[in-house]
């Protein structure tokens, strides 16, 4: 069993920096959102409050495997992989939540179930952290000539726009050959059109992203201050050079919100009923 330790016990302990979550379905389609509650509880294992998770819940029906990813101290990703256990209702973990500001006498987000996750595998990643996110945000922008959504496509031109935000926190998920999900920071992340991201593709090629092939599902998820987040789905679209640097390139085929007050809702294609 993996432990969190030094640096990367820092980042999943602090509350104050932000945490998505990545999981995958039986059909191999991952899902990423922000899961502000998750840090760690001793260093094997990483507890959440089942607040606007319903997904990544339901998928754990399909397997147990969870990846958590920060943005950590000194501009670095880090990701814990690791399986999920049990949910409690009592115990230890709810009253430490419960005396947290955040949930305390809140009857909405009230943490009155606790997700534990035993923690496999720890993975440090360079530059996740909030160092030069203009930068790369205004990079991936004019190398995609982003402006407004008028192609038609699934996303709607708020979403749009939310991606376009330089200091919005954006993550994008994949699965690995393991079949393990993972996610990984992507300040760079943004949408030229409304039916496509694209986000520069890391410099060590052996990063995980770097080995995504064409038609590999993909999903991306932004989260502002608002708060208001949402998820998109889709697949990977292959490399493009703009301005001598590669981005990658996700085309987008299902848009969810990822908060209050329908998380989890889908926008396109639109629900029926």
């Amino acid at each position: 069993m993996a432990t969190l330790k030094g640096r990367a016990a820092s980042a999943f302990r602090g509350i104050h920096y932000l945490k998505f979550a990545a999981t995958v379905d039986q059909a191999g389609v991952p899902n990423v959102v922000p899961l502000l509650s998750a840090r760690s509880v001793d260093p094997e294992t990483i507890a959440f409050v089942r607040f606007m998770v319903w997904k990544t819940a339901r998928n754990f029906e399909a397997n147990r495997k969870i990846t958590f990813a920060c943005t950590g101290p000194w501009g670095r990703a880090y990701l814990a992989k690791g399986e999920f256990m049990e949910w409690q209702t009592q115990g230890p973990l709810i009253e430490q939540f419960e005396n947290e500001a955040l949930y305390r006498y809140n009857a909405y987000t009230g943490a009155n179930m606790i997700g534990v996750v035993k923690v496999r595998e720890v993975m440090s990643f360079p530059g996740g952290g909030i160092a030069g996110p203009m930068l790369k945000s205004l990079a991936a922008r004019l190398a995609g000539k982003a402006g407004p959504a008028e192609n038609g496509g699934p996303m709607p031109v708020q979403v749009v726009e939310k991606w376009g935000r330089p200091l919005a926190a954006k993550f994008i998920a994949m699965v690995d050959e393991q079949g393990d999900p993972l996610a990984f920071p992507m300040m760079g992340l943004t949408a030229p059109d409304a039916g496509t991201l694209l986000f520069p593709l890391p410099r060590d090629m052996a990063h995980p992203l770097n080995r995504l092939v064409e038609g590999a599902r993909v999903a991306a998820s932004v989260f502002t201050l608002e708060p208001v987040a949402y998820q998109v789905k889709g697949i990977f679209g292959g490399e493009v050079q703009r301005e001598k640097k590669a981005f990658g390139v996700i085309k987008v085929n299902e848009v969810y919100t990822a908060a209050p007050p329908v998380p989890g809702r889908r926008i396109y294609p639109p629900e029926i009923g």
